[in-house]
């Protein structure tokens, strides 16, 4: 049996001016632009109970965005047509736009790794957060190394 060794990226997009892609583009933007509206400079930490709705609405826009489908669909296009410098353009005005965006939400990560350190034990036994330790526990051995200037 042979197998397709090639990506159909018309399961993504028409073409690579598909009226769908800019579409998708903004309504990734809108949420992201919604999110920091809705959270930032607010109170997010105060409360396990406030942790976790801000927590939740994260993953629902993680989980939301489709993984970001026009970025994937011009990287994969890059990837077949590397010699096409339109489609390389594209794809590099698409990462650009969509890392512009994804700026608008670091606050928080930063936010949750200036939580203090009794605060932090406590969320990483919290049952109500239990979904969310691992990411939490990353966040803050993350902001650790920051603090103590491994990263610099």
């Amino acid at each position: 049996m042979k197998t397709k060794d090639a990506w159909n990226l018309k399961l993504l997009y028409k073409s690579d001016t598909d009226p769908q892609i800019e579409r998708d583009l903004k309504a990734i933007e809108q949420a992201y632009i919604a999110f920091e509206k809705k959270y930032k400079g607010k109170d997010l930490t105060s409360s396990s109970s406030k942790l976790f709705r801000t927590l939740e609405d994260y993953r629902k826009l993680a989980e939301s965005l489709n993984g970001w489908k026009p970025n994937f669909y011009f990287s994969r296009k890059r990837d077949i047509e590397s010699d096409n410098a339109l489609v390389a353009a594209r794809a590099a005005q698409i990462e650009s736009r969509l890392t512009q965006v994804s700026n608008k939400v670091t606050f928080f990560r930063l936010t949750l790794g200036k939580i203090p350190l009794q605060k932090q034990k406590a969320y990483l036994h919290d049952k109500k957060l239990s979904g969310f330790h691992y990411f939490l526990k990353v966040i803050f051995d993350d902001a650790r190394h920051v603090e103590n200037g491994a990263y610099s």
